[in-house]
């Protein structure tokens, strides 16, 4: 049998679906190294002004799709960290949303968190 190309994307997105959150979370350092590879202005900037919480999370494609047996899980963005102004004192106050461009651009979206009850 052959699958199309369309196909497998729509399988993929289905299956991944199903696994997409369980367990998703991700060290700020390999999401740093990734962003200063491929966007070393924005890994720069957001260096600059943003303490960011050590572990954030991202969508996790999980152990249940099986691709051969060198298959291992991972994470794609959009990344969400926590983090504060650099130099302002307490808790995170913001919530950093990072996301990848087209042409290995990246994005950072910035909005304030939310209060916890």
């Amino acid at each position: 049998m052959k699958t199309s190309l369309p196909t497998f994307a729509v399988m993929f997105v289905v299956l991944s679906a199903t696994t997409a959150w369980a367990g998703g979370s991700i060290g700020w350092e390999v999401v740093q190294k990734q962003m200063a590879k491929e966007d070393a202005f924005m890994a720069k900037f957001v260096a600059k002004h943003f303490e960011v919480s050590p572990v954030g999370s991202g969508l996790r494609i999980g152990r249940h799709i099986e691709v051969d047996e060198d298959w291992e899980p991972f994470r794609l963005p959009p990344f969400e960290f926590t983090a504060k102004p650099k130099g302002e004192a307490g808790e995170p106050t913001l919530l950093l949303t990072l996301d990848v461009l087209e042409g290995d651009h990246w994005q950072v979206t910035i909005r304030q968190k939310p209060v916890e009850d």
